[in-house]
């Protein structure tokens, strides 16, 4: 009948009852004491309880949590995974001391200084990294150090969001590997170069991206095949099995330039990251605030850039046609 008191605690002494201990309950509000205790006092002394006319209900225990959230991509997991669904990170489940920063209380995660720069303490746990390759799991700070940078100068230069690019960063400096995944990069590699201002990466990729739509652009020109207007008539045959043969040729090293961008994208900026740093660093004349104001100013992202890649990739499209069509 005693089983339902054990864990809660005796209000004489504070001590949570246990399957060893006496214990006596009051007739009256069924307040559960230790039988030291109750003799101690004499009588019961849950005196509000009484004066309310109130029983004495257990404390209510909040419920054990049912997700674990992946600290590299937010994404919530049923508790009894050791992987995260999304993006195969470990999870760790069972070492629950570990810190975990997305599994914090609401408003807490990813709060910012007032000038916008990320918030972080020196020696305060800001993520967790587990990575077979390494063996280990890392506890990190803002002064860990990731191939001789800190972390924290890291996350200020890839944005206070981006924890894939951190997780890359980590894995590259661990194992000095140079492959990771990126999807975006993938699918849109002259932009995200624009977009992680990577311009000298992306003036490459948008000019190789442009030359190897030629064969497609002159295609489409010439048979109206777009908007069902014939811009020009040249005298190279694009239904020929040569042509043909060439524009399949082209759509395959696209592809491929693609998948290397997908595949080193992140490294790229990894190196990126890595001299900017060092650069702004060597500058002792910079104090703390200066310094990271820099390495934002260097990091981060731009749409602008972007917008601007898109539209030169537009302009060039139209300036082939239209020269073509003033020769032809």
């Amino acid at each position: 009948m005693l089983e339902k008191y054990i864990g809660e605690k005796c209000i004489v002494c504070g001590e949570a009852f246990t399957d060893d201990d006496d214990m006596v309950v009051c007739p009256d509000c069924g307040t559960p004491y230790h039988r030291a205790c109750w003799l101690e006092k004499g009588s019961c002394i849950n005196t509000e309880l009484h004066a309310a006319g109130q029983i004495w209900q257990p404390e209510v225990k909040e419920p054990a949590r049912e997700t674990i959230r992946c600290v590299r991509c937010g994404t919530d997991n049923p508790s009894t995974m050791h992987f995260c669904g999304q993006c195969g990170l470990p999870l760790n489940s069972s070492e629950s001391d570990l810190p975990r920063p997305f599994n914090g209380e609401a408003g807490t995660q990813g709060m910012n200084d007032d000038d916008g720069s990320f918030k972080h303490h020196d020696e305060e746990p800001i993520g967790v990294f587990s990575s077979p390759m390494v063996g280990q799991t890392i506890k990190l700070t803002a002064q860990s150090d990731i191939g001789g940078i800190k972390l924290g100068d890291y996350m200020e230069f890839a944005g206070r969001s981006s924890f894939s690019l951190i997780a890359s960063f980590i894995r590259f400096a661990a194992t000095k590997g140079k492959v990771s995944f990126n999807l975006a990069a993938f699918f849109f590699p002259e932009f995200y170069m624009f977009y992680r201002k990577m311009n000298k990466k992306g003036i490459i990729v948008l000019a190789l991206t442009f030359l190897l739509s030629l064969p497609s652009l002159l295609y489409y020109g010439q048979t109206g095949s777009m908007g069902g207007m014939v811009l020009f008539h040249t005298v190279i045959d694009v239904k020929s099995k040569e042509f043909i043969m060439a524009t399949n040729a082209c759509s395959l090293i696209s592809m491929v330039l693609s998948i290397i961008c997908g595949l080193y994208a992140n490294y790229w900026y990894y190196t990126k990251a890595r001299k900017e740093i060092e650069k702004i660093r060597a500058d002792k004349t910079l104090d703390e605030k200066e310094a990271v104001s820099r390495i934002r100013a260097r990091g981060g992202t731009s749409v602008p850039a972007v917008i601007g890649a898109i539209v030169a990739e537009m302009l060039l499209s139209l300036m082939f046609w239209l020269a073509l069509s003033i020769v032809y």
